[in-house]
């Protein structure tokens, strides 16, 4: 976030979203949709959607997560199939959202991970799409379609 606010991205990315220009956020950048985050110190986020990102704190379970993870549906939704299974690696995962935010999720211990969020025209992929195989791009495919 300091970077994108001493690039001056901060304030187009939001004068982009209140021209109801679509947005995805991949992994940090879904993280940044949120209100706050506490990875590298606390910061403030976009606050686009709410709640927010804090560390994972499941001892039971490798931290961070590296690896593959069945993204489970929250809602009825036409975005991925069940038995979908994606690609994460991560340390941090949004918590205290609005239910209606969640799309998908991934368990991890006893973590439930959001994994797909949407709010309006912006959608947050925690993992990483682009390295998940056929499933991640037809989410990609998705938004590029349905946004």
């Amino acid at each position: 976030m300091n970077t994108l606010h001493s690039m001056g991205l901060y304030d187009f990315v939001v004068q982009q979203v209140k021209k109801d220009v679509p947005l995805l956020g991949i992994c940090l950048g879904m993280q940044a949709l949120f209100e706050s985050s506490e990875e590298n110190g606390y910061c403030l986020g976009f606050g686009f959607i709410k709640g927010h990102v804090c560390h994972m704190e499941d001892t039971s379970v490798k931290i961070p997560q590296i690896g593959w993870n069945v993204l489970e549906s929250s809602q009825a939704q036409n975005i991925f199939k069940e038995n979908t299974y994606v690609y994460y690696v991560h340390s941090y995962y949004a918590k205290d959202m609005e239910d209606q935010d969640l799309i998908g999720y991934s368990m991890y211990g006893n973590m439930k991970i959001p994994g797909l969020v949407m709010h309006g025209h912006i959608m947050g992929c925690q993992f990483h799409p682009e390295k998940s195989g056929r499933d991640g791009l037809k989410i990609l495919e998705y938004f590029g379609k349905e946004f």
